[in-house]
């Protein structure tokens, strides 16, 4: 059950990243492809595990059990380099929300729909502050941002140079905090998981 999760969720996440024109990165598909890949090959040692107590074949249990412990060191050492590298996130996020921002600009709905979601959710806006926007695709040197970044969001409402009414943070560092409260969770977890087998 625990491999069918995996995969269905590395699933879900490529068809979501896929949707935004600036998921072209390699590491980030990586991730979701390896998500599944790891979901697939645990429903099948689950299975094997299954066959060879079901048959009672030795060899194949005394392969299930080392092919087990391999799993669990590098479940081990997974959780450790999630904590490790926990504070590259910034340098990464930053280039991926400066292309996010400027397929804003271009007008790309998927994009436009998630970057107001997330501004709107994190209560946020533009990358490290809100004159990322002002040199993007978006404002064109104009000091305008999109209408999500505003705290009372009306039309237009971002391009009133109402200051008061926008969201000062910057998304990058929210996403940041968002980003390393879970790599910390999945190391975590990762490390209970493989103790646990």
């Amino acid at each position: 059950a625990i491999g069918i999760a995996i995969m269905g969720i590395g699933i879900y996440a490529l068809i979501q990243y896929n949707s935004l024109p600036a998921f072209n990165d390699s590491t980030l598909k990586g991730g979701t492809a390896v998500a599944v890949a790891a979901g697939c090959i645990i429903v099948v040692i689950a299975g094997l595990g299954c066959w060879s107590a079901w048959t009672g074949n030795t060899c194949v249990l005394l392969l299930y059990t080392i092919i087990l412990a391999a799993i669990t060191i590098i479940e081990i050492v997974a959780g450790v380099i999630g904590y490790v590298y926990r504070d590259s996130v910034r340098g990464y996020a930053g280039q991926f929300i400066n292309r996010i921002m400027d397929d804003y600009g271009k007008g790309h709905n998927s994009t436009i729909k998630t970057v107001d979601s997330v501004q709107q959710t994190f209560h946020c806006c533009g990358a490290l502050t809100i004159a990322s926007w002002y040199n993007s695709s978006f404002a064109h040197g104009k000091p305008f941002v999109p209408d999500s970044c505003c705290i009372t969001m009306v039309k237009n409402c971002g391009k009133q140079g109402n200051i008061t009414n926008i969201y000062k943070t910057g998304c990058l560092a929210k996403f940041i905090d968002f980003s390393k409260r879970n790599l910390l969770a999945i190391g975590g977890v990762c490390i209970a998981i493989a103790l646990l087998q």
